[in-house]
């Protein structure tokens, strides 16, 4: 699936909105740059930042009904033109994850490590 952390999509959008014209060029829509993960890529990302009790929570049930929804998301995204206006991808999941962390120290508990 195609991802974005909230806090990359608030700069890309900040940053598309002070687009001069001559940059934004003659088209309306502009597709924000994601990172093309699966869950299991989550899963492990989450494992490798806050260890197996957090993982331990997910629950792996497969639901037809969100695999019916997630289905129809698309896997890759074309961003030629925000790549031009110098967007970019989050680099990987785990970078999300430990952006979220750091931003949000009173929403999140890892073990502590020596």
């Amino acid at each position: 699936m195609a991802i974005a952390s909230p806090a990359r999509t608030l700069e890309r959008i900040i940053r598309a909105a002070g687009a001069s014209d001559a940059e934004w060029g003659p088209r309306t829509a502009l597709n924000l740059p994601s990172l093309s993960t699966t869950v299991g890529e989550m899963a492990a990302a989450l494992e490798r930042v806050a260890g197996k009790a957090a993982t331990a929570l997910l629950d792996r049930t497969p639901d037809p009904g969100i695999r019916r929804i997630v289905k129809t998301w698309p896997g890759r995204i074309e961003t030629a033109r925000a790549k031009r206006l110098g967007l970019s991808a989050d680099a990987d999941f785990e970078v999300v994850i430990r952006d979220y962390v750091r931003e949000n120290p009173d929403a999140v508990k890892l073990p502590v490590t020596a």
